[in-house]
């Protein structure tokens, strides 16, 4: 059962005088939080459900690039925007009428099993924590949460070390003289099993010369020729780490 589901049970005794009875069950979601990290342990997906997760994620990033996602809202168009666009997307059914809607280009992966965003137990819609410390409540989570609280609140850091990094994992930058918007997220992809090297990042620039600003795809080692504090390597103070969705394993 999953949480918010009802199920029927049906009892019916032996003998002569036969006797029945159908009792319903509503399975109701925990709200313990075994391990602190403020996400409860019924939001939290398994092994196999945070590798489907990490999939769609990734593949719904790069599928960005090839159409303009009806589902990602205009006003919503940065790199943090970008981040909570894949996650909701990437916890969705991916049946025929969101394929038709998405207008999606990538692989079919298997979609995570345990719930399906917009039914997430506990917090519907809201699966980006936007408070510190353990679980206290739905009112600890929130549809929309800027870079920096995305990072504090609903990532943890892995590595630094990018070999170590998995593909969904998120690269986290800091440049205090950036005083609007210091914080920069971006999607790292892997190498997709095609080539020998440290692999793809994806993300959005943010506002550009007061434009919109834009989806980019570049290498690991184009990062680290462009601008050494743009390199996502450990040495480079600017470079904060991978992190990663606390409600992954």
């Amino acid at each position: 059962m999953r949480p918010g589901e009802r199920v029927a049970l049906t009892f019916e005794s032996g003998g002569v005088f036969k006797r029945r009875k159908v009792v319903e069950v509503l399975a109701l979601a925990s709200e313990e939080d075994s391990d602190g990290d403020g996400y409860p342990d019924s939001l939290e997906l398994g092994k196999t459900d945070s590798e489907r997760f990490r999939k769609r994620f990734v593949w719904i990033a790069l599928s960005a690039f090839k159409v303009n996602p009806k589902s990602w809202d205009e006003a919503e168009r940065d790199c943090a925007g970008f981040i909570r666009y894949c996650a909701r997307e990437a916890l969705k059914k991916h049946d025929t009428a969101w394929l038709s809607f998405s207008n999606y280009k990538g692989p079919l992966w298997e979609d995570v099993e345990k719930y399906n965003y917009p039914n997430v137990p506990l917090v519907g819609t809201r699966i980006f924590r936007i408070r510190g410390g353990k679980y206290g409540g739905p009112e600890d989570f929130s549809n929309f949460a800027v870079a920096r609280i995305l990072v504090e609140c609903s990532m943890r850091l892995v590595t630094k070390d990018v070999t170590k990094a998995l593909p969904g994992d998120v690269a986290v930058f800091y440049h205090p003289e950036d005083f609007e918007m210091p914080y920069h997220l971006m999607i790292y992809v892997g190498n997709l099993n095609a080539a020998d090297h440290e692999g793809w990042f994806a993300y959005h620039t943010g506002p550009l010369d007061g434009k919109q600003g834009e989806l980019r795809f570049v290498r690991f080692s184009e990062l680290v020729e462009y601008d050494p504090s743009w390199a996502p390597i450990r040495f480079n103070p600017y470079f904060l780490g991978f992190y990663r969705f606390r409600f992954l394993q």
